[in-house]
C-alpha cells in the first residue's frame, strides 16, 4: 500500500520516443535519492554536506554551505593528517604517517619544558613523557588508517547513480517499437551494483625516506644515514691525552679493535685546543694527520667516534689540558696558586678570569672556532664520525650559574655550531653544560635554532667520584640527576622529550667494592631511557681506567656491554635492561628498508627474539654479521616486514 505523502509521478507516454528513458531516469532518481537520504543518515551527516566544496581560495562569501564544507575540511584532517595543513609529502606522495613524537622512555618524566618566552626567560610548561616537541616532529610508529565503510558510501552511491542513469540512457536509445518495454527490467542487477562499494585503493605503508648521508637527530634519538636510531655505548679515549707531550692517546689499530670486540661501539675521542693551534692562529698539521690516523682505525675496527674539545682548569697555562698557554694573559698564570684535589682549583680567581675572557673576547673565541673548523673540514665526513662535543665541561667564570648557560655559554655554543654545519653540514653537534648536572641542577637552555643538537652531559655521583663505596640509597641521587638531565634537553628542543641525550662521561674508581652495584644502577637508567653514554675512560692501571696494567679488560666492561641493540630502523617506543634476570626488552616502530643491529655477547649463551608485537610467533631472522666482532648480530628486513608496525626485541643471556 502507498504511502500516505507519497508523489505522484507526472503521466508519460510510453509509446512516445524516449519515454523509457524518462521513466528509468525517474526510477535512478528515486533510487539514488533514497539511498543516499539513508546512506547519509547512518552515517550522521547532514544532506548539506554531500554538495560539492568550493576552493580553498574561492571569493564565495561564507554560507550554510561554506561552513559545511570548512567542517568537512577539518575532519578531513583529523581522519587523514596526510591531508592537512602543513603534512609532508614523499617522493610517492603524502606520507601516511601521523606527526607526533615518539613517547620517551625512563624511568622518571621531566618536570617542565620550554613553551615560550617571559620577559627574555623560558616559560616553564607541563612536559611528561610523550609530549611532542614544537618543532621537532618525529614520525610515529603507527599508518593511519583506512576511512571507516561509512565515509566511503558516498563515492559508491555517485557510482550507482550513474550506472543507473546511463540505463535509462540506452533505453531512450534504443528501438522506437521496443517503447512498452519494462524500463526496470533487470532492477535486481541494478540492486546488486547498488549494493557493491568502491574498493578501497589505498596503498600499503611503505619505509619511509632515510635522512641522508651522515648522522642527524630526530626528535629524541640519534639516525644513521639509513634512518636507524643510533645507540652509542663507549669509552673515552683517553685520559692520558691530558699527560703526554704529543696530547695523543695511547690506542693503536689493536687496541682499537680489542675495545670493539668487547661490544662497546663507540669512543669519545679526545682533542685539545692546545694541540691543533699551538702557536696563535697557526695549525699543526701534522697533528691533523695523526688525529686522522686514530679515526682510520676506530672506523677500521667498526668504531663509532664522537670528538671532543676537551679541557680541565682552562688549559696548560694552569698546567692541565685544553686551551694553548696564549690564549690567556700570562700574569694570570703567574698568580696562580694549585689546590688539591685538583677540581678545587676551579674556584681560583684567575682560572675564572680566563674563562670570562674566551667568553667575552671575540678574538680570543674565534681561534677557538677556527681550532674546530681545522678539524671538521678534514673529518667532517668521516664514516666513523658521529658528531662534535663543543666543550668539555664549561666554567662558568664569574658568572651566575643560573644565568651562564643562557646568557653566555648557549649563544657561544650556536657560534660554534653555525661555524661546524657550515663545513660538516650532516653531523651532530653536542651541547655541554657545567658539571653541576651531577647535582640535579637544570641546564637553562633556549630552545636552539638549528639542527641536529645533541645534548652532552656527565654523571658522577660525588659519594663515589674519590673513592667512596656506592650507597643503595643513591639511587634517588641518580633518579634527581637524570631526571634534571632530561628537563635540560627538553628546554633546549623547545619542549619534551626535546633532543637526544648521550652521557659523555660517566665512571669511578674501579677498585671500590660496590663498583658492579654502581654502574648497573647507571647503565639500566640510561637503557630505560634511551641514553647512550661513553665511560670515562679506556685507559690502563688507571682508577677510572677500563685495563689492568697489561691491557686486559676489567670485568666491569662486561656491565658496559651488556647485550643491546645497537641501530633500529625507527625510534624506541620503550626499553627495559634487567641485569638481576640477565634480560634486555626493548620496543621499536620498524619504519626503515634496514636491519637492526644488535650486540649479543662474544662468549655467552644468548637467547635473541625480534618479532613484530602484534605476531611474536613470527620472528624475524637473526644472524652474526659479516666482517664484525664476534657477538655482533643483524637481523634484516623479512619480506613480510609491515612497515609502521612495533617490533619487539628480547636478549637473554647466561654468563654464569
Amino acid at each position: 500500500m502507498p504511502a500516505q505523502n507519497a508523489r505522484s509521478p507526472a503521466p508519460v507516454s510510453t509509446t512516445a520516443r524516449g519515454g523509457a528513458a524518462s521513466i528509468a531516469a525517474s526510477a535512478a532518481s528515486s533510487a539514488c535519492h533514497s539511498a543516499s537520504f539513508s546512506a547519509l543518515r547512518r552515517s550522521g551527516r547532514s544532506m548539506i554536506s554531500t554538495a560539492t566544496c568550493p576552493s580553498r581560495r574561492s571569493s564565495t562569501r561564507p554560507s550554510l554551505i561554506g561552513s559545511s564544507c570548512r567542517r568537512r575540511r577539518a575532519a578531513r584532517g583529523r581522519r587523514y593528517p596526510e591531508h592537512a595543513a602543513g603534512a609532508t609529502a614523499g617522493p610517492l606522495g603524502p606520507r601516511r604517517w601521523t606527526v607526533a613524537a615518539p613517547p620517551a622512555i625512563g624511568l622518571r618524566a621531566p618536570e617542565s619544558g620550554v613553551a615560550a618566552t617571559d620577559g627574555g626567560r623560558p616559560a616553564r610548561i607541563d612536559a611528561r613523557v610523550g609530549d611532542a616537541p614544537r618543532d621537532r616532529p618525529v614520525l610515529a610508529s603507527a599508518p593511519v588508517a583506512a576511512p571507516p565503510p561509512e565515509d566511503r558510501m558516498l563515492p559508491t552511491i555517485r557510482s550507482t547513480c550513474r550506472l543507473l542513469l546511463a540505463t535509462a540512457v540506452a533505453a531512450g536509445c534504443g528501438d522506437p517499437d521496443a517503447g512498452s518495454a519494462d524500463p526496470l527490467d533487470g532492477a535486481d542487477t541494478a540492486g546488486d551494483v547498488a549494493d557493491t562499494e568502491v574498493p578501497d585503493t589505498t596503498p600499503p605503508p611503505a619505509p619511509l625516506t632515510p635522512p641522508g648521508p651522515g648522522f642527524h637527530t630526530a626528535g629524541p634519538w640519534i639516525q644513521d644515514a639509513a634512518g636507524r636510531t643510533v645507540l652509542l655505548h663507549g669509552a673515552n679515549v683517553a685520559q692520558s691525552t691530558k699527560y703526554t707531550p704529543d696530547r695523543l692517546p695511547w690506542q693503536g689499530p689493536e687496541d682499537f679493535a680489542s675495545l670493539a670486540a668487547t661490544g662497546l661501539n663507540s669512543v669519545r675521542l679526545l682533542v685539545h685546543w692546545a694541540a691543533i693551534m699551538p702557536t696563535e692562529g697557526e695549525l699543526d698539521g701534522a697533528w691533523l694527520d695523526a688525529l686522522g690516523d686514530r679515526l682510520d682505525w676506530a672506523h677500521a675496527a667498526g668504531l663509532l667516534v664522537v670528538l671532543d674539545m676537551h679541557q680541565d682548569i682552562f688549559g696548560e697555562g694552569f698546567g692541565d689540558n685544553g686551551a694553548p698557554a696564549w690564549a690567556c694573559d700570562q700574569a694570570q698564570y703567574d698568580a696562580y696558586e694549585p689546590k688539591s684535589p685538583w677540581f678545587l682549583n676551579y674556584l681560583s680567581p684567575q682560572v675564572a678570569a680566563c674563562f670570562d675572557n674566551l667568553y667575552g673576547d671575540d678574538a680570543v673565541f674565534s681561534y677557538l672556532v677556527d681550532a674546530w673548523v681545522a678539524v671538521a673540514a678534514r673529518y667532517g665526513d668521516h664514516p666513523a664520525v658521529v658528531g662534535f662535543d663543543l666543550l668539555n665541561e664549561p666554567h662558568q667564570g664569574t658568572a651566575d650559574l643560573t644565568d651562564f648557560v643562557p646568557d653566555v655559554w648557549q649563544p657561544r655554543q650556536e657560534q660554534l655550531a653555525a661555524a661546524l654545519r657550515a663545513v660538516a653540514p650532516d653531523r651532530v653537534v653536542f651541547f655541554g653544560a657545567p658539571p653541576y648536572q651531577s647535582l640535579g641542577l637544570v641546564a637553562e637552555f633556549t630552545p636552539t635554532p638549528g639542527p641536529d643538537i645533541a645534548f652532552a652531559p656527565h654523571y658522577y655521583h660525588p659519594g663515589v667520584h674519590d673513592g667512596g663505596e656506592y650507597q643503595l640509597a643513591y639511587a634517588d641521587d641518580i633518579d634527581h640527576a637524570l631526571g634534571a638531565m632530561a628537563e635540560s634537553a627538553a628546554l633546549l628542543g623547545g619542549g619534551a622529550p626535546g633532543v637526544p641525550t648521550w652521557v659523555g662521561e660517566m665512571g669511578g674508581p674501579t677498585a671500590i667494592g660496590t663498583m658492579d652495584l654502581y654502574l648497573g644502577a647507571l647503565v639500566t637508567r640510561f637503557a630505560a631511557r634511551g641514553w647512550g653514554f661513553a665511560w670515562y675512560s679506556d685507559d690502563k692501571d688507571s682508577d677510572f681506567g677500563l685495563r689492568d696494567a697489561d691491557g686486559a679488560f676489567l670485568p666491569i666492561v662486561d656491565l658496559l656491554a651488556h647485550p643491546y641493540p645497537r641501530r633500529v630502523p625507527g625510534p624506541f617506543v620503550d626499553a627495559e635492561l634487567d641485569l638481576d634476570a640477565r634480560r634486555y626488552r626493548a620496543t621499536f616502530t620498524w619504519s626503515y628498508d634496514a636491519p637492526v643491529e644488535l650486540w649479543v655477547g662474544a662468549d655467552a649463551p644468548v637467547t635473541v627474539a625480534v618479532a613484530p608485537v602484534a605476531s611474536p610467533d613470527a620472528p624475524v631472522p637473526c644472524a652474526q654479521a659479516e666482517d664484525a666482532p664476534t657477538g655482533a648480530w643483524t637481523c634484516p628486513p623479512a619480506t613480510a616486514i609491515s612497515w609502521g608496525d612495533n617490533y619487539s626485541i628480547i636478549l637473554e643471556w647466561n654468563n654464569d
